[in-house]
């Protein structure tokens, strides 16, 4: 299966019974609109770099969760989305290092605290 969003999106998807589809979109919104509080860009230009940022970290959250590491696979997942997420909006040159880096970290906390609640109580 290949995982096209979040680091966290299959785990979560599995464990909490949530459709695959449903969690990547959720991951994609979330991370938008944080960058989008958080002044990033257009609305429709922080859709397109949370879609592109969350595709680039899906291949590693699949490797990290197949390896079974139980819930340090979950704080594992979170800083590889950091820094891969902030890898890839430093390759869009669209804001400085710094804030591009506390952007990442913000979309990420904010998208992992959600899946975190579907994980622990799940609603779907």
């Amino acid at each position: 299966m290949i995982i096209l969003a979040d680091v966290a999106a299959g785990p979560v998807s599995s464990s909490s019974g949530v459709n695959l589809v449903v969690v990547l979109a959720l991951i994609i919104v979330i991370e938008a609109l944080a960058l989008r509080l958080m002044k990033w860009h257009s609305v429709g230009r922080c859709f397109l770099d949370s879609t592109l940022m969350n595709l680039a970290s899906a291949l590693v959250g699949f490797l990290i969760f197949s390896a079974g590491l139980g819930w340090w696979s979950l704080l594992i997942a979170f800083v590889l989305s950091v820094v891969i997420e902030a890898g890839v909006l430093l390759l869009l040159k669209r804001h400085p290092a710094r804030r591009t880096w506390l952007a990442s970290l913000i979309a990420n906390a904010a998208s992992y605290a959600v899946l975190c609640v579907l994980v622990l109580i799940p609603i779907f």
